[in-house]
């Protein structure tokens, strides 16, 4: 059954108040600290393959990524603000020091299913909690290999989620992220945490994003290099010039700088 998140009767959805997060939790990386779990395998394959495809988003739109970082949402049910951390959240060019769900474009939950506490709250409340919020685009992403689900999306019409049909291609397209799409992989081409490809127009990013990461880091290495040949050969050129001025210096006096 849907949980339907609404303000108390007679009053409107508080505003969102941009303040500064404080509460970053023990710093593990995708600890639950209410269940007190560590995030499975599954969530953490998925996390590390796709983090990157965002990050290159990220870079290539001029966004914000988010990932296990603190965001401000309503909760109605708690009568106050509290800070949620997404995992592959895709945000307007805001200080993330303050950021609100007010600020997400598009929201991705890799769901865990280790543990049933932490499936309800990852699909049962999370995804009512950002169309409470107006979070635009939301998508839950299933990586465990055991679960025949793979993703669902769902898009914001009128303040009410309402899925997102793969399209001819059999893509899964947002409209806030222009050129990211999410396509089922085949079963056979199935990982730990790996049953989706990334998107972005024409490129595909899974393992993409990593190689152009590769390949940055051995330009980078090339230059330092060609700097530093470019320095060596500086500075053999200098200390010839300083050779030829003292050897024509000692030809004016007189004194061959052969002897």
């Amino acid at each position: 059954m849907e949980t339907i998140l609404s303000p108390p009767a007679h009053s409107k959805k508080p505003k969102l108040q941009p303040l500064l997060h404080k509460d970053f939790g023990s710093c593990i990386p995708y600890y639950d600290e209410e269940l007190g779990l560590m995030q499975g395998e599954a969530h953490k394959r998925a996390i590390i393959k796709y983090a990157p495809c965002f990050e290159w988003i990220e870079e290539k739109l001029d966004l914000r990524f988010l990932s296990d970082q603190p965001i401000w949402f309503y909760n109605p049910q708690k009568g106050k603000q509290v800070g949620i951390a997404g995992d592959l959240v895709l945000a307007k060019q805001v200080d993330v020091s303050k950021i609100t769900a007010e600020s997400i474009l598009f929201y991705m939950e890799v769901v865990s299913t280790d543990d049933p506490r932490r499936e309800n709250r990852d699909t049962i409340e999370k995804k009512p909690l950002c169309e409470y919020n107006g979070v635009p685009e939301f998508g839950l992403y299933f990586p465990d290999l055991k679960d025949e689900r793979i993703f669902q999306l769902y898009r914001l019409v009128n303040g009410v989620y309402h899925p997102v049909m793969e399209n001819e291609s059999g893509k899964w397209c947002s409209e806030m992220i222009e050129g990211l799409c999410i396509e089922r992989l085949t079963e056979d081409e199935w990982k730990e945490g790996v049953k989706i490809q990334i998107w972005f127009g024409d490129e595909k990013l899974l393992g993409y994003a990593q190689e152009v990461e590769r390949r940055k880091q051995s330009e980078k290495e090339k230059e330092e290099a060609e700097s530093k040949w470019g320095d060596a050969e500086i500075a053999r050129w200098e200390a010839e010039k300083k050779v030829k001025a003292l050897s024509d210096k000692l030809k004016a006096l007189g004194i061959n700088p052969e002897d």
